[in-house]
């Protein structure tokens, strides 16, 4: 987490506290081999919400709801 944080805060090292709850976020959502999963699946036992679902509001709009949900092409 140390090295997330001084990436991060490369150009403003005093103000590593602001991002302290992404770096937060970021270790407990990335998956972890000694788990087989991330800290947040193993402690809750669902996987973590994507950071879209958390950052961007909804849609009013059902047809742009309907894009959203749609299965991305592989």
């Amino acid at each position: 987490m140390e090295t997330y944080l001084r990436c991060m805060t490369t150009d403003q090292p005093k103000k590593w506290s602001s991002w302290l709850s992404l770096a937060e976020f970021w270790y407990n959502t990335t998956y972890h081999t000694a788990l087989k999963m991330s800290p947040f699946q193993a402690l809750y036992g669902f996987a973590p919400p994507l950071i879209s679902e958390l950052a961007i509001p909804g849609p009013e709009d059902e047809d742009a709801q309907s894009f959203l949900d749609a299965p991305m092409p592989s």
